[in-house]
């Protein structure tokens, strides 16, 4: 049975892909002619699939069809037809299943910090924490740390500072603000360091990488946990341990789901509702990060 075999030139991530198709050509005859094509059978790679399943695996894989062309072959003549309205076809419903695919995408909390800040200086500690137990929250602790703040401006590196929090484990943060105006939602990545892991092999670390010491604050924090926010009371505290200020935060919780940025920020607003009780609005948000706010 004579058999049409169509070639696209795709684009990936991985650099040029070709792919052959193979189509009844009773089909592509149709479909030159502007007539639909429903249920076509089409084997690509080796594999028999519905074209719906076809133009899902292509968008899935990111591809851009750049080239189209089709030749049908016989017993007695090769005939070369320009597929224009196909090439039209498959690439729209390409795109209808790359924006729907992506659309489902789940956001990933784990590399992003959604939160609100606002001072607490006429807060006491007593008073949040009575709010925060009313509110019945899943856990409770209470932890001070020293956060080391190391400055640098590396060409091509989108943060400007390290920060290293001597917690237990330790660890090393880096963050891309998404919105110059505050910092109620970056990018942030945390990296756990080792127990054996010392201030002095940080430091030296983050010089090789371009970021020299900036300045140190102690932090003494208060953090209830509920389903998916956690509320936190953190004090800090200069070099000489002179209190510096206070602050309450609202963040969406990393080790939770969410399907996308603007739930976890959906949440956060709704909580930041409760805050009321303090007198607290949406106009005491505080847009400056402690690195805005310390650095020299």
């Amino acid at each position: 049975m004579p058999m049409a075999y169509t070639t696209c030139m795709a684009m990936s991530g991985n650099g040029v892909r070709i792919y052959i198709f193979q189509i009844a050509p009773t089909v592509l005859f149709g479909a030159a002619r502007g007539a639909a094509m429903p249920g076509t059978a089409v084997r690509a790679t080796g594999l028999w699939a519905r074209r719906p399943r076809v133009t899902t695996m292509l968008a899935s894989a990111s591809l851009e069809l750049l080239y189209h062309s089709i030749i049908i072959l016989n017993l007695h003549t090769t005939v070369h037809i320009n597929m224009y309205i196909i090439l039209v076809y498959l690439r729209a419903l390409i795109i209808v299943n790359y924006v729907a695919g992506k659309n489902n995408m789940s956001f990933d909390i784990r590399k992003h910090e959604i939160e609100l800040k606002y001072n607490a200086k006429d807060i006491t500690i007593n008073s949040f924490q009575k709010f925060c137990e009313v509110l019945r929250p899943k856990d409770y602790k209470n932890v001070s740390s020293w956060d080391t703040y190391y400055s640098g401006d590396v060409e091509g590196v989108d943060f400007d500072f390290i920060r290293h929090r001597q917690d237990v484990p330790s660890q090393l943060t880096v963050k891309e603000k998404l919105n110059e105006k505050n910092n109620n939602q970056r990018i942030e990545v945390d990296l756990l360091l080792d127990s054996s892991t010392n201030e002095e092999d940080v430091q030296r670390f983050c010089e090789r990488l371009g970021f020299t010491y900036n300045f140190k604050v102690f932090k003494s924090c208060y953090i209830y946990w509920y389903d998916q926010i956690d509320l936190v009371y953190y004090i800090v505290y200069d070099e000489e341990m002179k209190e510096k200020g206070r602050f309450i935060e609202i963040e969406a919780r990393k080790d939770k789901f969410f399907n996308s940025a603007e739930e976890a920020w959906s949440l956060v607003t709704e909580w930041e509702k409760k805050l009321s009780y303090f007198g607290i609005t949406p106009n005491h948000r505080i847009h400056k990060s402690q690195w805005e706010m310390n650095r020299r």
